[in-house]
């Protein structure tokens, strides 16, 4: 499954019906795009 996910604290919510309704292992595995790559830098104190 492949989603947008807006902000970490929507996390619960997508997953918890995962672990509760289906007994599942959930793993996230995080990636960018070149703006959110750009974003992202910017925001770093040098």
């Amino acid at each position: 499954m492949v989603f947008d996910l807006k902000d970490s604290s929507d996390l619960p919510r997508i997953a918890e019906p995962f672990f509760m309704g289906l007994n599942a292992t959930v793993e996230f595995t995080p990636v960018m795009n070149a703006d959110d790559l750009k974003a992202g830098l910017g925001k770093m104190k040098l």
